[in-house]
């Protein structure tokens, strides 16, 4: 199941025939006329809960989680961390769920659950990657074409800021 994720990924990305293709390969069968929204479907179903809530990812309570999880954009080049922050989305058609982000940037988002996934790396610290819609931002719908975008380099808050903003400030 390592490769979700990255199935996931493509899922936002690839038309339908060769998606359908790739999945075959990899032995997953998808039965709907679209196979990105079936393997979404399938995605949840394993590695979520009956909330559409990853089944790994500890909560507090019903409305946090942990501060200062480690959040990679879709590249891999900027950081956030979570604020502790959580909600359901409000939309009736998404199942997903939000986690408040303050990023590197200084911007402060909710990626949609839609568009990240939640894993423990080698060490045994958590993280969040997001693996579709905009590069920050996880979002599909609004603002178009995907999300916002990052602030230019030369507007992001120093590091002696950031440290002083919810998720950057607790302690590593």
């Amino acid at each position: 199941m390592d490769y979700f994720p990255e199935l996931k990924r493509l899922s936002y990305v690839m038309t339908d025939e060769p998606f359908r293709r790739l999945l075959t390969s990899f032995g997953v069968k998808v039965f709907k006329t679209n196979p990105q929204d079936s393997f979404r479907s399938l995605y949840r179903s394993t590695i979520c809960d009956k909330n559409n809530w990853p089944k790994a990812f500890p909560l507090i309570n019903e409305k946090t989680v942990r501060e200062g999880i480690a959040v990679f954009s879709i590249s891999g080049e900027i950081q956030g961390r979570t604020t502790g922050n959580r909600r359901k989305c409000a939309s009736t058609s998404c199942p997903g769920w939000f986690v408040e982000v303050q990023w590197e940037t200084g911007q402060k988002f909710w990626p949609c659950s839609e568009g990240w996934h939640y894993s423990v790396d080698e060490s045994g610290e958590p993280r969040i990657d997001i693996i579709g819609g905009g590069e920050i931002s996880a979002r599909f719908i609004s603002p178009k074409p995907l999300g916002t975008h990052p602030l230019d380099k030369s507007e992001w808050p120093t590091k002696a800021e950031l440290r002083k903003m919810r998720g950057w400030r607790v302690a590593r």
